[in-house]
């Protein structure tokens, strides 16, 4: 084999081993996220300054989360956008989402139900 093939391969095997370990776009925590993302945008007053500057989401297995269409992924959504006033804002948004319904909830600023699941959920990989 050539230098050139054999590097070849290499970056080939290389990538492929990124590509399975990231973040899949069909995972039930992204499908969130992106419904969550979507809420958000539709509700600012200049939709297209909306910035994402973090998020982190976490799946709580837990009774009371699950039964009766509750919200077992829990989304802290951190981003930045223009008011009305064209100033940049800051703040954060609470979202709760249920995959078997594809049903998504706001808490707007209220973190208690985010707090709960960082305590006892498992974290899920999403791409912001």
């Amino acid at each position: 084999m050539s230098i050139f093939t054999k590097l070849s391969t290499s970056a080939l095997a290389v990538l492929s081993i990124f590509a399975m370990t990231g973040c899949s776009p069909n995972t039930p925590a992204q499908r969130g996220y992106e419904k969550a993302k979507s809420h958000l945008k539709e509700n600012l007053k200049v939709p297209n300054s909306l910035k994402i500057n973090g998020a982190t989401c976490y799946y709580v297995v837990v009774e009371e989360y699950i039964v009766s269409g509750g919200y077992p992924y829990q989304y802290k959504i951190s981003y930045s956008a223009k008011n009305g006033f064209d100033m940049t804002i800051n703040d954060v948004a609470y979202y709760g989402y249920n995959d078997e319904y594809g049903s998504l909830k706001s808490y707007g600023t209220d973190s208690s139900k985010f707090n709960s699941a960082s305590t006892g959920g498992k974290k899920q990989d999403i791409k912001v």
